[in-house]
């Protein structure tokens, strides 16, 4: 195989030289707030073939605009970016805030701008190479005129742009009119900075290109196409969500996102915005719009209604209006979310607020929301679209869908941690974790460990550390509902007998059963259990704070095991189940001297378990599972008997798959057998399976005396290792004669 090597040769180019900046009283500043920027340099980097006033860089280094860094004491470069781009300017965010961006240089002196206001727009490309170590934050540009608002009493125009997203390019493009409205003077333009929120980009590293001001850049907006419409959407005054927004106390939001719903007539707006609630964010952290116009509120309308799609429900959602030039005039609704991981119609009736009350004199066009109002960051996302300002009951009262009074699942877990139920154990002294699972299916689950003689599950109680846990009423679902978890045993401390328990009432009535099926050795198995079943053998349904799921007391002690999807349903398990694994087709066994090789009797025989772990058939193919110290094989004796020939060519052939922990190893091994006694021996070494399924082929010459035929042996072994098992999958065992 030969490799093409593309070389690229940079010409006549000289990089911009490192440039010491000593700027006076920088040190003292307070890091609250950003400065808005010290003096520009007064030594300009050499450059070659400089570009033009209004292109601030593209492709070279442009010597009235030169790179620049204000506080932090890095040095801008100017790395080569393959494809499009060429050379680009990258800045780096140190552990000392600042703001970075180009700067004019005194000899080329303040730009004037003004001739691009009606039309003009300053654009520039953006690509992320490292993240801030913080997180998501936000972003912004700033342009600066006369010296800048704090240094020289200048003036300066600061925008929020979309956070840039790690190794993808994206375009900005702010109208120069926007700018002037901000204050700038565009007469004097004499600094362009690009940075994240003052004192949250450590570690950050972005480039930036094609920097320049576009004479004509605005164009007429052209109609976003009609979109979908959304079932039961309002009619009213929509709110543009496409403009700049501004977010405080942690939040960080994305204009314009993908919708995460599959179901594109629940919301496909170009307007969609993502929000995230950051860990560590304040109670209070929300997102103010760019939009400000003004909401015209009447007697008979006072709704505003906001699609939100999040990934929990019951998450409490604050809207909050007020006039932007007089913080102290404003009002508050609250409303809730219904439905997790889809979207719904959220509506805020301001004339039932939450704080202030409606006055028709005051001008409201500040819009803020607030997601999980009140409640720490924990890295949520939330999306939201289409804000309405809801036209009059009277006219354009939609009909609300019938929506049922009471939910069809109630989940104790699925995928992260539920504060209202946690996972506890009773006895062992162990701490119940959420880890991520290897299956990509799962993703997290819960980690239970029995280190000694305990019961261990989730709980509601307060005792068992959970925040406002309540019992759960499923009284009404007895007929037809469930309860079902799915479980996967990830180290065997040989328990047979599986227990699954619930408590009601603070254990004023209990029903504890063992589970129809033992768990299997890093296999996921989903449960199920009647909720009638459970009443008859005497649990009140209407007051359930435990659920557990443990070996038998006493027993297991050593087991880890993993659980998720632990959910009550109305009429039948609606949680995710272990889809069928996948069969493979049938072979032709013309010439196969094995006999059940693809197990298509549904029995092992005439194959037969050797060592001591679990030999089972599972879909048309055998498993064998062993773990520490122990092996899993199976074995088919006399194959080819009175057939095979001295040192005959043969082939072996058969499909593989599963998953294999440290000491642990996989392998075949082939007798050639006599009365005499083992006249051949062929080890066939194998790979560590995958989750895939896999051919294997070996071919080899049979030892010289067959007239037992040969001893065919396949499977795993795991050697005195702490946690190590092997789970693996055959079918289709072949051994033809050549």
């Amino acid at each position: 195989m030969s490799n093409e090597i593309k070389h690229f040769r940079l010409t006549n180019l000289v990089l911009a030289s490192a440039i010491a900046l000593l700027i006076s009283g920088c040190g003292e500043e307070s890091l609250t707030n950003p400065p808005t920027t010290p003096e520009p340099p007064t030594t300009n980097p050499p450059t070659t073939n400089p570009g033009t006033d209004f292109v601030i860089f593209q492709d070279q280094v442009n010597s009235a605009w030169p790179a620049w860094d204000c506080c932090g004491g890095t040095t801008p470069t100017n790395p080569v970016e393959l494809g499009d781009y060429g050379i680009v300017t990258e800045f780096t965010v140190g552990a000392t805030p600042a703001v970075l961006g180009f700067v004019r240089s005194q000899t080329a002196g303040p730009l004037d701008i003004s001739a691009y206001q009606a039309k003009g727009t300053v654009e520039f490309d953006i690509k992320l190479m490292s993240a801030p170590i913080a997180g998501p934050t936000n972003w912004f540009i700033k342009l600066e005129s006369n010296g800048g608002a704090i240094n020289a009493g200048g003036e300066e125009a600061e925008v929020s742009i979309t956070a840039p997203q790690v190794n993808t390019w994206q375009k900005v493009s702010i109208p120069v009119a926007d700018l002037a409205n901000l204050g700038l003077d565009l007469t004097s333009v004499d600094n362009f900075l690009i940075y994240p929120a003052w004192g949250t980009g450590e570690g950050a590293v972005y480039r930036v290109d094609n920097i320049k001001f576009i004479l004509d850049g605005v164009t007429e907006p052209q109609p976003d196409p009609d979109p979908t419409p959304r079932p039961d959407a309002d009619s009213g005054l929509k709110l543009d969500l496409t403009q700049a927004v501004t977010d405080f106390g942690g939040s960080v939001s994305q204009l314009g996102v993908a919708d995460p719903a599959v179901l594109a007539a629940a919301s496909s707006s170009s307007q969609i915005i993502k929000t995230t609630k950051t860990d560590g964010a304040e109670t209070w952290a929300g997102t103010t719009l760019g939009d400000l116009t003004a909401i015209p509120f009447a007697d008979d309308r006072q709704k505003v209604s906001v699609w939100i799609y999040s990934e929990e429900s019951s998450i409490p959602v604050l809207l909050k209006l007020e006039d932007q030039n007089d913080g102290e005039k404003f009002v508050e609704a609250l409303a809730t979310t219904t439905i997790a991981g889809a979207w719904e119609k959220v509506t805020f009736d301001f004339s039932l607020p939450h704080a202030g009350t409606v006055d028709s004199s005051v001008v409201y066009d500040k819009k803020s929301i607030f997601f999980d109002f009140g409640q720490p960051g924990t890295g949520t996302v939330f999306y939201w679209d289409d804000m309405t300002f809801v036209d009059a009951d009277s006219t354009t009262n939609p009909d609300e869908p019938d929506l049922p009074t009471e939910p069809d699942q109630i989940t104790l877990f699925s995928d992260a941690a539920n504060p209202k139920w946690v996972a506890w154990d009773c006895c062992g002294g162990s701490t119940p974790s959420v880890i991520t699972d290897s299956d990509s299916q799962y993703g997290a689950v819960t980690e239970f460990v029995i280190n000694g003689p305990t019961v261990v599950g989730f709980s509601s109680r307060a005792d068992a550390g959970a925040v406002d846990g309540q019992p759960i009423d499923v009284s009404a679902w007895q007929d037809k509902g469930t309860v079902s978890f799915d479980l996967k045993l990830t180290n065997d401390a040989g328990a047979t007998d599986w227990k699954f328990k619930v408590e009601s009432a603070s254990a004023a009535t209990a029903v504890e059963m063992s589970l129809a099926e033992a768990p299997e050795l890093n296999m996921w198995k989903h449960y199920q259990i009647g909720l009638n079943d459970l009443a008859s053998a005497g649990l009140d349904l209407a007051k359930i704070d435990l659920l557990m799921i443990f070996p038998a007391w006493g027993s297991g002690i050593g087991s880890s095991y993993l659980v998720d999807n632990v959910v009550f349903s109305s009429t039948g398990a609606t949680s995710p189940t272990v889809p069928d694994e996948p069969t493979l087709p049938p072979v032709d066994n013309t010439g196969n001297l094995l006999i059940n090789g693809d197990f298509a009797t549904d029995k092992l025989d005439p194959w037969f378990q050797v060592g001591g772990g679990s030999v089972s058939l599972i879909n048309g193919s055998v498993r064998t599972s062993a773990g520490s110290g122990g092996e899993a094989r199976i074995k088919q004796q006399r194959i080819g008997q009175g057939t095979l020939v001295a040192n005959q060519s043969v082939t072996v052939t058969f499909n593989m798959k599963g998953q294999v922990t440290d000491g642990g190893v996989v392998n075949g091994v082939v007798h050639t057998e006599s009365p005499a006694g083992v006249s051949g021996t062929e080890v066939l070494s194998l790979p560590a399976p995958t989750n895939e399924w896999v051919e294997h082929s070996f071919t080899f010459n049979i030892g010289s005396d067959p007239e037992w035929g040969l001893g065919f042996t396949l499977g795993g072994v795991c050697g005195a290792v702490a946690g190590c098992s092997v789970a693996v999958d055959f079918d289709n065992i072949r051994l033809t004669a050549n």
